[in-house]
């Protein structure tokens, strides 16, 4: 039986959701919990380091369990941690709050790794990158509702009522995904032995295509979040919009991940993977430098801010769907592998917005830099990545 799309619509971004539903109310959560603008930062950043390293435990589970045990781990555990982070949001304990996330960001990782996991279970090379951008779809949609529902309750409950929002729609993903079938053909409950763990993921990163292709993935994940990150304070403090139109004007550009997949879906999923990534890391550069000029000239409004980030959120598509899948295929062991590239991939985003949270300053150039370097790094291990790749293959 074959997993539901629709389902893993929601499952794939289940962490995204969960990640930036509340960012239009970061300078608010600042102002009351006492802190900075880069400290509240570190409740998108450490959110992230969970997610990274939730990767971890859903590929041991995932092979020895099964899938459907690996999926219900992380539906009880974003619901502890949703929970834990609406008792934080209402006795302002920040440190609390911080805990919260964490486990939040644990338990729902589990839903990108399973729902590649679950479709590379069941469909060949080429069916199986069509499937992986159509459910990408839903990083183009679901993170945008969730934006403009943030600010929308930010505005008119305060910003305490998106951590209820969270905890409910946690709720209704547990709910839904009871009824994702398994895949897993044969148990095998060695690989939950921490030796085998161990010398597991330590045998996948020395399969170096395996870890560029991650570093790529996560050079693209990281536009989307560092935008989540630093977008709030450049459009709230410095070009002066509402909570509520921050929210508005934010829930834009995620869409432009949709638009990625449609197009690999239904346009360029055909091409070889090499035409794909070239051409999207170079017109992601170009498009990055365009608003670090537009930025550096003082020209910083909502669309110098709002339409170069929908253009590479479009672009970062191709990249995440051509690394990821290209690498899948020629691995036999697709849960592992498929959690060792999303930990690196989490990774690498994960520190990019750790920088921005211990970088002190608050010019508005420091989020495009991010973007110009972000495309510098992708060229640079394409680069190494199309060499390996041919070298595996002859």
């Amino acid at each position: 039986m074959k997993p539901q799309i629709w389902i893993l619509f929601f499952f794939v971004s289940f962490s995204a959701v969960l990640g930036v539903l509340f960012t239009p109310a970061l300078p608010g959560m600042a102002k009351d919990f006492n802190v900075s603008g880069d400290t509240a930062e570190l409740l998108i950043s450490l959110f992230l380091f969970g997610y990274t390293f939730g990767q971890l435990i859903y590929g041991p589970i995932a092979k020895a369990k099964g899938r459907k045990p690996a999926i219900y781990t992380t539906s009880v555990l974003s619901i502890v941690g949703s929970l834990i982070s609406l008792i934080a949001a209402y006795s302002l304990s920040f440190s609390l709050m911080l805990f919260g996330r964490i486990v939040a960001a644990i338990g729902s990782s589990g839903g990108l790794t399973l729902s590649f996991t679950l479709i590379t279970d069941t469909y060949s090379s080429l069916k199986a990158k069509k499937k992986i951008s159509l459910i990408l779809l839903s990083f183009g949609v679901l993170p945008s509702i969730a934006i403009f529902v943030g600010g929308y309750l930010t505005e008119i409950l305060g910003w305490e009522s998106c951590f209820i929002a969270m905890l409910i729609y946690s709720i209704f993903v547990c709910l839904i995904t009871c009824f994702l079938p398994e895949t897993l053909l044969e148990k095998d409950h060695s690989h939950l032995k921490i030796s085998k763990i161990v010398n597991t993921y330590k045998n996948k990163a020395k399969q170096g295509y395996l870890v560029l292709s991650g570093l790529l993935m996560g050079l693209s994940t990281a536009t989307f979040y560092l935008f989540q990150a630093e977008g709030p304070f450049i459009g709230m403090d410095q070009i002066g919009l509402s909570a509520e139109e921050y929210g508005s004007w934010a829930s834009i550009p995620p869409f432009g991940m949709a638009i990625g997949s449609l197009l690999v879906s239904f346009v360029t999923y055909k091409l070889p993977y090499n035409i794909s990534l070239a051409t999207s890391i170079c017109l992601y550069f170009i498009i990055s430098v365009i608003m670090l000029l537009a930025f550096s000239q003082g020209a910083i409004n909502t669309l110098t801010l709002f339409i170069p980030t929908l253009l590479l959120l479009i672009l970062i598509i191709s990249i995440y769907t051509n690394a990821s899948a290209h690498a899948l295929d020629v691995s036999r062991d697709k849960a592992h592998t498929s959690a060792f590239m999303q930990m690196t991939n989490l990774l690498v985003t994960s520190l990019a917005v750790f920088t921005l949270s211990i970088i002190k300053t608050s010019s508005s150039l420091l989020l495009p830099v991010m973007y110009v370097l972000d495309g510098i790094f992708m060229f640079v291990i394409f680069i190494f990545l199309l060499k390996m790749f041919k070298t595996k293959e002859s």
